[in-house]
């Protein structure tokens, strides 16, 4: 029973940060900033961001997300995106937005109280 479980947190766990919207920890989310350049965005609205954000963040309301609005920001699709919001409703119909526009590497940090600083 024991390797059962094991196999399937291995299983789970692996597949966490694939890029295709999946979950993305704190750590590996700064390491991806640092170390990669990810952007970060902060898909709540405006009000919103300017009332808390993480630092460096670029704020796109998932409301006004379409392709102008990301190319402005990010033109290559192959560029490692995070997104968050307040909960992770919108963080997670961000990703598919992302997705169904063309980028490749999209992470989901959901809630901003996921992020530790």
């Amino acid at each position: 029973m024991k390797k059962v479980i094991i196999i399937l947190l291995f299983v789970l766990l692996s597949g966490c940060s694939s890029g295709n919207g999946d979950l993305i920890s704190y750590i590996d989310a700064k390491e991806k900033i640092i170390n990669n350049g990810a952007v970060l965005i902060d898909v709540r609205t405006s009000d919103e961001y300017n009332s808390d954000h993480i630092q460096g963040a670029v704020n796109i309301d998932v409301n006004d997300m379409d392709l102008d609005s990301i190319e402005e920001v990010i033109s290559n699709y192959d560029t490692e995106i995070i997104v968050y919001c307040e909960s992770g409703n919108r963080s997670s119909e961000a990703v598919k937005i992302l997705n169904d526009l063309g980028y490749n590497n999209v992470y989901d940090l959901g809630s901003i109280d996921n992020w530790k600083e």
